[in-house]
């Protein structure tokens, strides 16, 4: 931290700790790491044009292919924690990377972004003190705006799970674990009443992890696709309680090939602000199939999850078929 930010601060009585900015209000905020939030959020460095036509290009050719097959679509940018609560931050005024880029966007692409951070600010407990993410309940806010963004109403679930968001529990969070000695939040968390089916590819990874979830008695008998981070995988109980087939795919990427195998109903891509410090080109990705092998990880997929996956990315399979109908999982409406 340079002379030039120490003299922006307005409040008093922070600091930072082993990359963490601790206000005096004792809410924790990731300073550094390779996005460099800190110096974003001062404005002290700012995004390359590049990457910002880049984030343009990508979002135009993912909503002109998914146009193509009648999927719904949208992109979630998941505002950083200074984003939400503002007041709290010691340096003033706060620039927000999800602002910056959706200045810089065509107008017709716009309605495809979900940023969320007027909703969230308005949302008590939306974000939590001590993890970069957000609460349940600011989860369930970014639910809600990807939903009407798409344009798919389910009142009645996204009730049911706010009502499901009444379970304690008290842990450090990805930054209170920083501090030494290590800080602890307590929030509530979503304990579904609903049966949910989940499988996960393990690996110990980020890029190339896969998540799904089946929740036969869900109400919108649809397939969601995302890829994105761990924003998207803390809130994928949160879908299962609206949509009977959930997939999360770890990547930054839209991959059209994986696209191709799954035939999702709808589709959102998804980032931390943060990551909008640079951003990549879709048309540079690796195949999401490689991601395992480029990390050199032979060990082979567990058998059952084997099978969930093989359900879900060949879909019109027989064998694929027989594996949702024995759990109970009904039918896609636009599968054969």
């Amino acid at each position: 931290m340079n002379a030039r930010d120490q003299d922006r601060g307005t409040l008093s009585d922070w600091r930072i700790e082993n990359d963490v900015l601790v206000s005096s209000s004792g809410v924790a905020f990731l300073a550094g790491g390779n996005q460099q939030p800190l110096k974003y959020a001062t404005g002290e460095l700012t995004p390359a044009p590049e990457s910002v036509r880049v984030f343009s290009r990508n979002l135009e050719a993912r909503a002109a292919d998914t146009t193509t097959r009648g999927v719904g679509y949208a992109h979630v940018i998941f505002p950083d924690k200074q984003s939400v609560l503002t007041e709290d931050f010691p340096f003033q005024p706060v620039v927000r990377l999800g602002e910056t880029y959706l200045e810089q966007l065509p107008a017709t692409m716009v309605p495809r972004v979900v940023y969320p951070v007027n909703q969230l600010r308005q949302q008590p407990n939306s974000s939590l003190p001590l993890d970069t993410h957000l609460s349940h309940t600011g989860s369930l806010v970014v639910l809600r705006e990807m939903m009407a963004a798409v344009g798919v109403e389910a009142p009645e679930a996204l009730d049911r799970v706010a009502s499901r968001i009444m379970r304690p529990r008290r842990w450090p969070g990805d930054l209170g674990s920083k501090l030494n000695p290590e800080r602890f939040q307590e929030a509530l968390q979503l304990h579904p009443d609903w049966e949910v089916q989940e499988f996960n590819s393990g690996g110990g990874f980020n890029d190339g992890m896969i998540d799904i979830l089946l929740s036969p008695e869900a109400p919108i008998n649809k397939t969601v696709l995302l890829f994105g981070d761990s924003f998207f995988r803390l809130m994928l109980k949160h879908l299962s309680g609206v949509f009977t087939r959930v997939v999360c795919l770890r990547t930054r990427f839209y991959h059209r090939e994986m696209v191709e195998l799954i035939e999702p109903d709808l589709i959102f891509t998804g980032n931390a602000e943060r990551y909008l410090s640079r951003v990549y080109s879709d048309e540079n990705a690796l195949p999401f199939a490689l991601y395992r092998a480029s990390r050199g990880i032979a060990e082979p997929f567990e058998p059952e999850f084997l099978e969930a996956w093989r359900s879900i990315s060949s879909p019109r399979a027989a064998q694929s078929r027989a594996f949702l109908a024995d759990r109970r999982v009904p039918r896609g409406t636009s599968r054969s």
